[in-house]
């Protein structure tokens, strides 16, 4: 509260202008109420990633002789998003405690947000089309990717500027925000796109070619993705309905979970997910893209949920064409009947 007395007549009826500014400190410190809960979030994240990076860590030192270059991928995406976590944990500290954010810190946090989201995208699109357990390389999706990544990087980097600048800007408008976010959503339901047509075409091909076990794997995934999905698409028409009636300051106690802790918390699913199905084992270069037989189903106890009933073929006929850059079955004489 200002307060001001005047006991000069002459200025009775001029306007007074005050100019300056206001530091306000809540109870537990500098950080606005709205950013709060970032501190024990990003503390909580970097300690699951801490404890993950060293289970990790300790299965590719027992098993490092059947390392496959998916699970080095895994470890270098992992290691991004430690260092992410602790960045951001240690950024929302300094300033809760000392009312201001040091800039280098603030661009090294939004650059390696970015980083991991570009290279966790990268990874599941590798992941959809059997890269190092079906097939050896990236083949022509290699080009694909890669410029994916770099459009990605540049349109998400520019919306990661905008949002973590209104964090401390509140005359920043939210419309904005809103704007920049269209081009990013195209780009991850391109992204999506991507990952369920290639995912739909290697578990066909790992049906026709009953590799059980490889089959039972991608499927998990899939699902995995389909719900973080679903859940994307809830989480967002809720967040674009909240932006456009103007109730974002009513709803401060949960905005920061709709504008950015779900979608950490998605990722983090589905990262668990690869992490944990495609995990250093004893047998994991064995599989590597190579036919399993039925009895090594069978040692897994895995049941033959899609059968394929496949005509009588000689042994030296092949049943599918597959290219380097082809990972669709492409029938040759003989006909395969899917469930």
């Amino acid at each position: 509260i200002l307060v001001m007395s005047n006991c000069d007549p002459r200025l009775s009826g001029f306007e007074v202008n005050f100019k300056g500014s206001t530091v306000w400190m809540n109870p537990y410190g500098y950080l606005p109420a709205t950013l709060y809960y970032f501190i024990p979030f990003f503390g909580t994240m970097a300690l699951v990633y801490g404890a993950l990076a060293l289970i990790w860590l300790i299965l590719n030192a027992i098993h490092w002789k059947d390392i496959v270059s998916l699970q080095n991928y895994i470890t270098c995406v992992m290691a991004v998003c430690l260092i992410e976590n602790m960045i951001l944990y240690f950024d929302y500290v300094n300033f809760n405690e000392h009312g201001h954010r040091h800039h280098f810190t603030l661009v090294l946090g939004v650059l390696v947000t970015m980083f991991r989201r570009t290279i966790s995208r990268m990874l599941i699109m590798a992941v959809s089309i059997g890269f190092a357990i079906v097939r050896p390389d990236l083949g022509k999706n290699k080009k694909h990717i890669l410029n994916f990544g770099l459009v990605y990087f540049c349109l998400g980097l520019t919306q990661q500027i905008l949002i973590d600048l209104a964090k401390v800007h509140t005359n920043i408008s939210d419309h904005w925000r809103t704007l920049l976010a269209i081009p990013v959503a195209a780009a991850d339901s391109g992204c999506y796109w991507f990952i369920f047509i290639s995912l739909y075409h290697l578990i066909t091909m790992l049906r026709v070619r009953q590799q059980l076990v490889k089959l039972a794997v991608y499927k998990t995934f899939t699902k995995v993705l389909m719900f973080s999905l679903v859940c994307a698409t809830i989480f967002s028409c809720y967040h674009l309905y909240l932006t456009s009636t103007n109730q974002v300051i009513q709803s401060w106690r949960v905005w920061w979970f709709l504008d950015e802790g779900i979608w950490n918390i998605l990722f983090s699913v589905i990262f668990f997910a690869i992490c944990f199905l495609f995990r250093p084992s004893q047998s994991a270069k064995r599989y590597a893209y190579s036919q399993l037989s039925t009895d090594m189903d069978d040692e897994f106890g895995l049941e033959d949920e899609g059968a394929v009933e496949l005509d009588d073929i000689e042994e030296d006929e092949p049943l599918f064409t597959l290219g380097d850059d082809d990972v669709e079955p492409v029938m040759d004489k003989k006909t395969a009947k899917l469930d």
